[in-house]
């Protein structure tokens, strides 16, 4: 199950509760965010996402080792039956 982002989960709204002495069950008030909030969500998401990490260039070869052996070599395969165009079809959509 995928995690929601910050900025996802601020343009759903947050629900506050609020205590209630006699009530069982509290109150639920929902509150929009406005688009400043979910500005400054959406950087801490950037910020937290990426250029955390040092760059590792050239990229290291993956060999497929293991239980990862047999999906590299079908990988392999596929791609090396498509054409540019095809591989850069599935990098940019």
């Amino acid at each position: 199950m995928r995690t929601p982002t910050i900025a996802e989960t601020a343009t759903v709204g947050l629900a506050l509760l609020t205590s209630s002495v006699n009530a069982q069950s509290p109150p639920i008030t929902t509150v929009t965010p406005s688009s400043e909030d979910i500005a400054i969500a959406a950087n801490l998401e950037h910020f937290w996402s990426y250029g955390r990490s040092p760059a590792v260039y050239p990229t290291p070869e993956m060999t497929g080792e293991g239980h990862w052996q047999e999906a590299y070599q079908k990988a392999r395969d596929l791609v090396g039956q498509m054409t540019n165009d095809e591989k850069n079809n599935l990098t940019y959509g």
